[in-house]
């Protein structure tokens, strides 16, 4: 009797409270679409057309807008004003971002620069992408891994031409921009088209994963809300992608350790200078540091070669 008593007053005080809290949350959060319960704002997001959907939102309540994917409130930006003051001015305090089940695993728990929290660490690596990855120096220093591999492109495109035959400027523009990438990143050129295949199949797949939505991210802390995401098998793809990257940086890492490099490697790509760097000892690094930066930096050059082919396609 007790205990039913206890259950009555917790369901009424829950009751209560909770519109309460939700009427002063709304007050403090910039105006949005009202949100269903459990589920918020998820029911008018397309994923596979993210900021086209909340563009739309944001069309009638302005520049600046808030919003509920099931648990997790988020604000969303639309103006340029906006995102200048956010993203600049007040990087600082906007710079923190969460740190969700598929980023977390493949950033090595936020060893990336990208899903790091402002600490230390962050500061740290962000030092060593300005003076030492992308320092105007170093990217002089890969010139002519690029006007190689836009030379190769011309004269494949010449001699095609004057075999009158056709040009496919969109696979074109791929090769081009996924060999400086893999010449820049690991120090060789992936020749063989199974090679090839097998690379850039992980790096789909980091894509993928990177980006794909979990359960227990829309409903963090319900109880087995973790199980829903192994049965529809999510986890364990994650976790493949992962055991399979790992394993392929790692291969890379070895290789370049040996100091019998295959003839292929260029001399001071981007696996070099950080391995010098944990040689050295400038920085609290090792080698998932170095596995870290090179899985989640070449998701964001795959990015940059899409959209490049995108804008640059002929149809």
């Amino acid at each position: 009797m007790i205990s039913i008593l206890n259950l009555f007053l917790l369901i009424f005080s829950l009751l209560y409270i909770l519109p309460k809290i939700i009427k002063r949350r709304s007050k403090l959060n910039p105006p949005g679409p009202p949100g269903l319960p459990f589920i918020g704002n998820l029911h008018q997001i397309d994923q596979s057309s993210l900021h086209s959907s909340l563009w739309n939102l944001t069309k009638p309540y302005g520049p600046i807008l808030s919003h509920r994917f099931g648990f997790n409130s988020a604000v969303v930006i639309s103006s340029a004003s906006l995102a200048k003051d956010v993203l600049k001015t007040q990087d600082l305090i906007f710079c923190g971002r969460p740190l969700f089940i598929g980023p977390r695993k493949l950033s090595y728990d936020g060893l990336y620069i990208t899903f790091s929290p402002y600490k230390e660490h962050w500061r740290d690596m962000r030092k060593i992408f300005t003076l030492h990855l992308f320092s105007p120096k170093r990217v002089q220093s890969f010139k002519y891994i690029r006007e190689d591999e836009v030379a190769s492109a011309m004269k494949t495109i010449h001699d095609l031409a004057l075999s009158s035959k056709t040009v496919n400027l969109s696979e074109m523009m791929k090769n081009v921009t996924s060999n400086i990438m893999m010449r820049v990143s690991f120090g060789k050129r992936y020749q063989h088209e199974h090679e090839r295949a097998k690379v850039f199949r992980l790096l789909d797949e980091l894509q993928a994963y990177l980006g794909d939505l979990y359960v227990a991210d829309i409903w963090p802390g319900l109880p087995f809300v973790g199980l829903v995401d192994r049965l529809m098998g999510k986890m364990n793809g994650l976790e493949k992608c992962f055991r399979d990257l790992d394993g392929f940086y790692q291969q890379l890492i070895d290789e370049h350790l040996n100091h019998q490099k295959h003839k292929s490697y260029e001399e001071g790509d981007v696996i070099d200078i950080l391995l010098q760097l944990v040689k050295d000892k400038l920085f609290s690094l090792t080698h998932e540091h170095t596995k870290a930066m090179l899985m989640v930096r070449n998701h964001y050059m795959i990015d940059l070669s899409i959209a490049s082919i995108r804008v640059y396609s002929f149809t």
